[in-house]
C-alpha cells in the first residue's frame, strides 16, 4: 500500500521482481536512494551509488537477454528470515534455470527509507532459514 506518496517494502520488491521478470531494470530506478548499496556474495566491493547499481543492474539484465536461449529467470516474493535474523521479512527469490538442467537460487533483501531502496543484499539461499510464498 502507497503511504505518504511512498510504496511500501513489498510494492517495492514486486516491482524489483517485475524488472528481474521482464528483464527490465527501467521501472526501478526512480526507486533508489541516491546512496544505496548494493552487497552481492558474488560481487567482490560494495557497489555504492544510484548510477553505479542502474549501470551494473541494467548491464546484467542486458547480458541475460542475450542469453535468454541459454538461461530462464524467474523472480518471486517470499517472506523469510535468514541465519543471522530469524524476524520474518519481505524478499526476493531469484531462480535461475539454465540449459543444461542446472538451477540457481538466491534472496535478494532490500532496506527501504522515505520509499527509496537504501541496501540492496543479494545471497545464497543456503542463508535463508524459512520462507513461504506472498505471490
Amino acid at each position: 500500500m502507497k503511504t505518504n506518496n511512498h510504496f511500501s517494502k513489498v510494492e517495492i520488491l514486486k516491482i524489483y521482481a517485475a524488472c528481474w521478470n521482464s528483464l527490465d531494470s527501467s521501472k526501478l530506478n526512480n526507486l533508489l536512494h541516491d546512496a544505496v548499496e548494493y552487497n552481492s556474495m558474488w560481487v567482490l566491493e560494495t557497489i555504492v551509488g544510484k548510477q553505479a547499481f542502474i549501470d551494473y543492474f541494467s548491464g546484467k539484465l542486458n547480458t541475460l537477454k542475450l542469453q535468454k536461449a541459454n538461461t530462464q529467470i524467474e523472480a518471486k516474493l517470499f517472506m523469510s528470515s535468514t541465519w543471522t535474523s530469524h524476524v520474518l521479512m519481505p524478499c526476493l527469490v531469484i531462480t535461475q534455470q539454465f540449459q543444461n538442467g542446472t538451477t540457481q537460487k538466491v534472496s535478494l533483501f532490500i532496506e527501504v527509507e522515505n520509499g527509496l531502496i537504501t541496501h540492496i543484499n543479494l545471497c545464497d539461499m543456503n542463508f535463508v532459514f524459512f520462507e513461504f510464498n506472498l505471490n
